[in-house]
Parts: structure tokens; sequence; C-alpha cells
């Protein structure tokens, strides 16, 4: 019994530096996963054809138009304001489109505005049947109505707000939110802002990893393999 306890107190060490080394895997790969992904972001705008130069000028535009309060840096203030201007963007957006059936000009939609826009915009298809335009009209208001929260019939200010807010919260991913959350990633040195020089040190990461023949030139296969899924 006492040499079995002699074994497992030598062995303790060895398997408490094998799960540290787990540990520390885990870790290394948590935090790679979102540079890569934040990379991939940045990839977007690259286009056949490019070079190294000329893509590091358009991501030269790309910071200068994320870094909001143009004091050189990205920061958590940058990537908020950028939400924000998003946000207003999309709900103005939103609204802009459900207003198109404020037929009347009084500030609210009824059921019967939208069904008359939905007709127009629906228009006529060659050889459709009624029965399919009609379906397609019923979906076009469904969609139109979708704003209409209490479902009275009617779409007044309130609602039209609150359905804008919606929206622009459920697209509060894409966009440009999504590159100002890639871009502040690229901290390279820990000390809470993103410089140009490490914004355009990620920029050149990602176009060498595109331009995998080192030519300086990306091409469509080159940029099809970089965006395809790992199997």
């Amino acid at each position: 019994m006492r040499t079995r306890s002699k074994r497992l107190i030598r062995t303790a060490p060895a398997c408490a530096l094998a799960v540290a080394a787990c540990l520390a895997a885990v870790t290394l790969a948590a935090a790679q996963q979102p540079a890569a992904l934040a990379e991939r972001v940045l990839a977007r705008s690259i286009q056949s054809g490019m070079t190294l130069a000329r893509y590091l000028d358009q991501s030269r535009a790309e910071f200068q138009n994320l870094d909001l309060d143009h004091d050189r840096a990205l920061t958590s203030a940058d990537g908020e304001g950028v939400r924000r201007r998003s946000a207003a963007a999309m709900r103005a957006g939103v609204i802009g489109e459900i207003m198109r059936a404020d037929l009347d000009g009084d500030g609210k939609i009824t059921q019967d505005e939208v069904v008359r826009l939905s007709i127009a915009l629906a228009g006529v298809a060659p050889q459709e049947s009624e029965e399919n335009r009609r379906k397609r009209v019923d979906d076009v208001v469904a969609e139109r109505m979708k704003p209409d929260l209490d479902h009275d019939g009617v779409i007044d200010a309130a609602e039209i707000i609150a359905y804008a807010r919606q929206r622009a919260g459920a697209a509060s991913s894409g966009g440009a939110n999504a590159a100002i959350e890639a871009a502040l990633t690229f901290d390279a040195d820990g000390d809470g802002k993103v410089t140009l020089a490490e914004y355009e040190a990620a920029a050149a990461r990602v176009f060498r990893a595109i331009d995998t023949d080192g030519d300086g030139v990306v091409s469509k296969d080159e940029i099809d393999a970089y965006r395809r899924p790992a199997r």
C-alpha cells in the first residue's frame, strides 16, 4: 500500500503538467479562434487582381471610416459609435420602407393602404394564374403588416418605431458592426486600442494568407480557396 502511494506521488507532477499543457492548448485555441474569424471578416473586401499595396490603401480607408472620433486609434468607444450609427441607418431604412404605404400622408398606415400598395408592387407576371397572383399579393400584405404589433389593422407611429428598433436589433451582427468587432481584435500589444499600424499588419497578414503563390496579386482561385469552409 505504501509502495503504491509513493508511485502515485511520483506520477502526480507529471499528470499535473499534462493537464496544464492541455489547458494551455485550449486557451490558445480559444484566443486564436476569434482572431481567425476576424481576419476572415477583413478578407471580405479583398477582390481578385488586388495587389498588397492596393489592399493596404483600401484598409487605411476602412480604418478611417471606423475611427469615428478621428484620434487615429480604434477603441471600444468607436465600436459603440459604429453600432449606434449602423442601428440608426437600419431604423431609418425600415421606417422609410414602411412609410411607402402611407398613401394619404396622415402618418399612419391602414391595411387598405397596404393592400393597394402591395397590388401595385406585385404587378402581373406573364401567364400567371389569378390564384398565384393573389397569393403573391397576400404574401406582400402579410410582410408589410408585420409592424402592426397590436393587430388592429392600423400601423401607427409608435408601432413603426418599435418595429424599426426590433429590425435594427436583429441585424446588429453584420455590416459595419462585424467590421468594427473584427478590427478591435487586432490589438496586438493589449493596450485597449488598435492603431493604424496594427490594423495594417492584420490586413497584410490576411493578404499573404490568401496569396498562396506569393506573387503579390490575389487571384479568384486563391480567394475562393481561402473562403472555402474547412472540411
